[in-house]
């Protein structure tokens, strides 16, 4: 403990440590002055950071064999130490946490004033977080970690993952000089590309450490885990309360893809981006949502959900279809819910539409039930890989043929609107004064990487199109059956 001068209030200070573990404790002030406890008595402790410990001195192993590593300090008292599950980081508010860090100014009046015996305290009770060992770090040159393997890949037998939110800094460049930082906690904000690609285990979980913003492309690419946990909490990615600058966890391409064992998925509120085939081929997942109903999320790449049989429930349609304007989403990618069971939010729907009617942009559709067999499209805008799921059989097993509509007068067609279409997909209508289609509305590949054949017919007046010739948009695509008509 140290206390102040007798003529000044006493606040003594007191760390408490998993078993009441005694540590000898390194302090420094803003000047760089380095003290023990007993030198503080008498110091003014707004002057004064918080102690971090290092890798070996803040490391725990419980009695099931699990290493725990020191990240920072709860400023609330109470909190059991004979168990090390009672004293986890990820399990603390942030608003009573603080990480021993000199840029977000962690300082010994952080605190919270505990009374005991007629004696006031301010009181640091140290948390700590699941960690696996050897994982291999870079220290990058905005004073983070990366992490971006097992040391020698040597994956042994391990059951789990775990990244922890930040890691002792040790670093001392070629010169010898030591990075502004050095003995306190640095935030680990990356996992690179590929980082653990391929490992050849089952695992129980991934944790990803809750200062966790980018995960790389592939980085967990082929990895089988029954369970993924952020430990994120808010929409915002802070080191302490109140400071540091505001951040959101972007998962790259590929990043959780090949997964065979994940059945549940919750991603915290802080996503923002989720990039192409980020979740592709997880067969088994069924539910994914957020950690609450406001999540931040603006970006989905292409096919992210690509071949999840077995996906029913997803909160990403929901975020999608309530973007009645499309002020949320700042990009929206085609094929996200291709080969999955996703459907719209709205029972009597048989699409998963991104907008309004007017303006929306049709993403995903399916046959509501086996005897529809002419579909209208109201919408204005159709996402690449529309109708690869819109197709059904009737009760004899044969199947059931399906005729597009289109009737909105601003029709645009993105490139692979058609693409893949499933064999239901037999006719294709346009009406010129209902919906006018030119070589510019109707993208040129449109109708690309069709596996049947497909008759398309348009009725009206094309000598608008003033000899630019928009049919070539279908006259030379394999499996398209083109004809001007005016039978409808």
């Amino acid at each position: 403990d140290a206390s102040s001068k007798s003529c000044w209030q006493a606040y003594p200070v007191r760390f408490i440590t998993y078993q009441d573990r005694k540590y000898n404790y390194s302090f420094k002030d803003i000047d760089e002055n380095t003290y023990t406890i007993g030198d503080l008595i008498g110091k003014n402790l707004n002057n004064i950071y918080l102690p971090a410990l290092n890798q070996n001195d803040g490391r725990v192993v419980a009695d099931d064999g699990s290493v725990y590593q020191f990240i920072g300090w709860s400023k609330n008292p109470g909190r059991s130490t004979s168990a090390i599950t009672d004293m986890l980081w990820n399990k603390v508010a942030v608003e009573d946490r603080i990480l021993p860090n000199k840029t977000t100014v962690a300082t010994l009046n952080k605190g919270n004033i505990y009374s005991e015996n007629g004696n006031q305290y301010r009181q640091y009770f140290a948390l700590y977080e699941k960690v696996t060992p050897n994982l291999a770090y870079t220290f990058e040159d905005d004073g983070s970690y990366s992490v971006n393997r097992i040391s020698d890949n040597n994956y042994g037998n391990i059951t789990s993952l775990n990244i922890p939110f930040a890691r002792y800094n040790d670093q001392v460049d070629k010169y010898g000089k030591k990075d502004r930082n050095y003995g306190y906690m640095a935030p680990v904000i990356t996992i690179g590309d590929r980082a653990f690609e391929s490992i050849q285990l089952t695992l129980s979980e991934i944790n990803i450490g809750g200062a966790i913003s980018s995960i790389g492309n592939s980085a967990f690419n082929n990895v089988n885990a029954k369970q993924i946990i952020f430990n994120h909490q808010g929409r915002n990615i802070v080191y302490n309360a109140n400071q540091g600058s505001l951040r959101h966890l972007t998962i790259g391409e590929n990043a959780f893809s090949n997964n065979d064992e994940i059945g549940s998925l919750t991603l915290p509120d802080s996503t923002e981006t989720i990039d192409t085939r980020a979740f592709e081929n997880c067969l088994k997942l069924q539910t994914v949502r957020f950690a609450s109903e406001s999540p931040y999320l603006r970006n989905l790449g292409n096919f992210v959900f690509y071949n999840d049989t077995t996906l029913t429930n997803n909160a990403v349609v929901g975020l999608l279809e309530n973007d009645k304007n499309k002020t949320r989403f700042s990009k929206v990618g085609d094929g996200i819910f291709w080969n999955t069971a996703c459907r719209s939010t709205e029972t009597a729907n048989d699409r998963i539409v991104w907008g309004n009617t007017v303006n929306g942009t049709v993403l995903h559709m399916y046959l509501k039930d086996n005897s529809s067999n002419t579909v209208l499209i109201k919408e204005r805008f159709v996402a690449g890989w529309a109708f690869v799921n819109l197709g059904a059989n009737d009760q004899n097993g044969n199947l059931v043929p399906v005729t597009l509509k289109f009737n909105n007068k601003n029709i645009q067609i993105k490139a692979n609107a058609f693409s893949n279409s499933h064999d239901s997909v037999t006719t294709v209508k346009f009406n010129n004064k209902e919906a006018p289609v030119t070589s510019t509305n109707v993208d040129a590949h449109a109708f690309d990487t069709l596996e049947h054949s497909i008759r398309i017919y348009v009725s009206g007046n094309l000598s608008n199109e003033n000899g630019t010739g928009w049919d070539q948009r279908f006259a030379n695509v394999n499996n398209v059956n083109f004809q001007v008509s005016n039978i409808f």
